[in-house]
């Protein structure tokens, strides 16, 4: 699947899509410009509206997943060998990156597990 956005010459490889629990946010990984893309959801005209790519501070961004309370996000950067940390903005859904990165070989996917003795 390839994707075009706003920016001129901007054509990349995505390789997930995820929309929030909310539903008016939806997020796309873009692995050759390094981000993760954010879209508005409009339900009633089912249409999606740009908002921004954020840079996800690594290189080839390809698997992400939000927290199960949409409060968070990690990001694996595979080519970097690291897991970003990002926040999510309750009001705006932009990720916010925490500048917290997991150092691991390869990251392949990315999942939250629910904590010990349920969601706290």
């Amino acid at each position: 699947m390839r994707a075009k956005y706003n920016t001129p010459g901007l054509l990349a490889p995505n390789h997930r899509i995820i929309r929030r629990i909310s539903g008016k946010w939806l997020y796309v990984s873009n692995t050759g410009h390094d981000s993760i893309v954010q879209f508005r959801v409009d339900g009633e005209k089912g249409t999606l509206t740009y908002v921004e790519a954020q840079g996800a501070g690594g290189r080839a961004a390809r698997q992400f997943g939000p927290q199960p309370n949409s409060m968070h996000m990690a990001i694996s950067l595979p080519d970097t060998n690291q897991v970003l940390a990002s926040r999510i903005d309750e009001g705006n859904g932009r990720l916010k990156p925490s500048g917290i990165f997991a150092e691991m070989p390869s990251p392949a996917a990315v999942r939250f597990l629910p904590p010990a003795g349920g969601e706290k």
